[in-house]
């Protein structure tokens, strides 16, 4: 039987079933309580289910802050675009393929997909805007769920600004092409410049592009174009990169 009650030391809703059904999913629980019809508590549970990987999805970024904060800290700030490329680079690498190969309506429904999964919006619920204009999709993250929660700090957990203490993960301090030439950005931001480098350097074009605000409370946008060919020359130029006459 699933017990959905509040532990006053997390200070949050958290399941006490006893042992046999401790470890099943969440997942299984809520289609099962729908199955029999039980639908206040499938609410519940669906609800729960958001909820329970907050702290999995959400320390991640914690920790790729901090990694980063100590590599410029050990080796200096121009080193975190290498451990950006080497570590991240790989893992992302078929995402500018996947625009390739998807119509351009499938690569949204995609992104919207992983915003979703993200965490995004103001309640962390996975909200987005997606808007077209024309030329290109622009999707609008307020904020982001990672490092929108990070440099504006966490209302759902009640914690801080990632650059206040007790965390003091640090900006950049100088303006490189993997910061999108811009001084002061949050080291975990850094890595939507250096996947557009990567993207350029791959198929030619930036697959998706981020405007970056140099004030956290303002929304973060992508800026998905419909045909690579009308990217402006200023998404490559921010990237030390000159725009293929031929792409």
């Amino acid at each position: 039987m699933v017990r959905l009650e509040k532990s006053e030391i997390l200070q949050r809703i958290i399941r006490k079933d006893g042992l046999p059904d401790l470890g099943v999913s969440t997942l299984t629980k809520t289609l099962e309580a729908i199955d029999k019809g039980r639908l206040s508590e499938a609410k519940e549970l669906a609800e729960y289910l958001h909820r329970e990987s907050k702290d999995v999805h959400d320390v991640y970024g914690d920790w790729i802050s901090a990694a980063l904060t100590y590599v410029a800290q050990k080796h200096g700030e121009e080193e975190i675009f290498d451990f950006i490329k080497v570590t991240l680079g790989p893992l992302m690498a078929g995402l500018p393929q996947l625009y390739q190969v998807l119509d351009r309506e499938a690569f949204i429904q995609y992104l919207a997909e992983y915003c979703r999964a993200h965490r995004t919006g103001p309640k962390q619920l996975g909200d987005v805007v997606i808007k077209d204009e024309g030329d290109r999709y622009v999707i609008v993250q307020d904020p982001c769920g990672s490092g929108g929660r990070l440099r504006r700090g966490d209302p759902v957990a009640g914690t801080p600004p990632r650059t206040e203490p007790p965390y003091n993960y640090r900006t950049i301090k100088g303006a490189y092409p993997w910061t999108w030439g811009r001084k002061n950005v949050f080291v975990y931001c850094a890595h939507c410049a250096v996947m557009e480098i990567l993207a350029i350097e791959s198929v030619g074009f930036p697959a998706w592009i981020i405007e970056y605000q140099d004030d956290p409370g303002k929304p973060c946008k992508a800026l998905i174009y419909k045909d690579p060919k009308k990217i402006p020359e200023e998404y490559y130029t921010r990237l030390g990169k000159t725009k293929p006459v031929d792409i």
